[in-house]
């Protein structure tokens, strides 16, 4: 009785080292990663997902329309955002869904409780590129023409009739580096370029009222 135990112990250590030590193969194009096959994704692609979450920068932006040139900046960092423009700067909180605009008077700044939809920002639909809607060519990448539609969308909320052409994407090793695009309103051209700076270090201080 004893030897059939035995044997028997014997025999399930057996089975359980087999398995243990069972290799796992990947399908061609993916790794593994602590046991488990995941799709190897490039480099282009880790850019476009860090990208999508991306909730701390400074956007430096130009627009050109013939002789006329206008530039402003725009910082977020997670809640907090400011906007300025020819040396007015002012700034918006989204606080537990309570979103707050700060706006500069004589003596300083005061605030107004202002409706969300009223603090979102058209400048951040970036995040939802994905790296399928581009293309590369000579070193540059391109938007496909099957995604203008898409891209147009975000600037019609703002600017109604407003249609996006020439989009050119310019990466940097991690994020992106700059986009240029014209968005055309009826007979008239602008020209935008929008630089990505302080990545992960943009620090916004809300004026105190």
């Amino acid at each position: 009785m004893k030897k059939i135990v035995f044997f028997a112990l014997i025999l399930c250590i057996f089975i359980l080292s087999s398995c243990e030590n069972q290799t796992i193969e990947c399908d061609e194009g993916e790794e593994l990663i602590d046991g488990v096959c995941e799709i190897i994704k490039t480099p282009f692609e880790q850019t476009f997902e860090r990208m999508a979450v991306l909730d701390n920068y400074t956007l430096e932006i130009s627009v050109q329309q013939l002789a006329d040139l206008y530039t402003m900046t725009m910082e977020i960092d997670q809640t907090s955002a400011s906007f300025e423009m020819d040396g007015i700067k002012e700034y918006y909180t989204n606080l537990s869904g309570t979103c707050t605009h700060y706006f500069p008077v004589d003596e300083g700044y005061r605030s107004e409780i202002i409706p969300c939809d009223d603090a979102d920002s058209s400048y951040d639909f970036f995040h939802a590129f994905q790296p399928t809607w581009f293309m590369e060519v000579s070193g540059k990448y391109f938007l496909k023409t099957e995604f203008y539609d898409e891209v147009s969308l975000f600037f019609q909320t703002e600017i109604e009739g407003s249609v996006v052409a020439n989009f050119e994407l310019v990466l940097g090793d991690t994020y992106f580096d700059e986009m240029i695009f014209d968005v055309i309103v009826g007979d008239l051209s602008y020209r935008f370029e929008m630089t990505f700076d302080h990545v992960g270090s943009t620090v916004i201080t809300i004026p105190t009222v």
